[in-house]
């Protein structure tokens, strides 16, 4: 197991580095996906170092929906059912009289014909960052595979 620590390089870890700093310059330029990485590598170095990267990448990859396995998949889909139900309830369309099973794989169907490119290109995302860190990527090169959008979400 490899923690953050180890896959720290020692030109990131400077006297005048701090993680007030990097929030800082994170923060004066948000648009700056560069100044973000620093940033976020340096934050897991200080509050993360002890986990296991792979740990640590999958929960990433998790918050923002790359998925590697078909359960995992099936689990979001249904998170995003429920959500649906949750919209035809609290609005006022009628609600359809067919069974919830019937519901659900009609909805999963058509979220498979619109979504199912998206699946299968997470899935390879989430494959290529999870064997970037068997081949022993640096953090900084971990974090370029998230858009900033995506960085976004995992947050500060």
């Amino acid at each position: 197991m490899t923690t953050v620590r180890d896959y720290m390089k020692d030109n990131m870890m400077n006297a005048n580095m701090s993680i007030e700093k990097c929030e800082q310059d994170m923060n004066k330029d948000p648009g700056n996906k560069n100044k973000q990485i620093i940033a976020y590598s340096y934050r897991d170095y200080i509050y993360n170092k002890n986990e296991n990267v792979n740990d640590l990448f999958d929960k990433y990859c998790k918050k923002i929906g790359l998925s590697d396995t078909d359960e995992q998949i099936e689990n979001m889909i249904k998170m995003k059912f429920i959500s649906h139900l949750n919209n035809i309830i609290m609005s006022d369309e009628d609600i359809p009289e067919v069974g919830l099973d019937k519901m659900y794989e009609s909805y999963k169907s058509n979220y498979m014909e619109e979504f199912g490119q998206t699946i299968t290109n997470n899935r390879e995302r989430y494959n290529k960052i999870m064997s970037m860190i068997n081949n022993d990527y640096s953090l900084y090169h971990l974090y370029d595979q998230f858009t900033k959008k995506e960085l976004d979400i995992i947050g500060w």
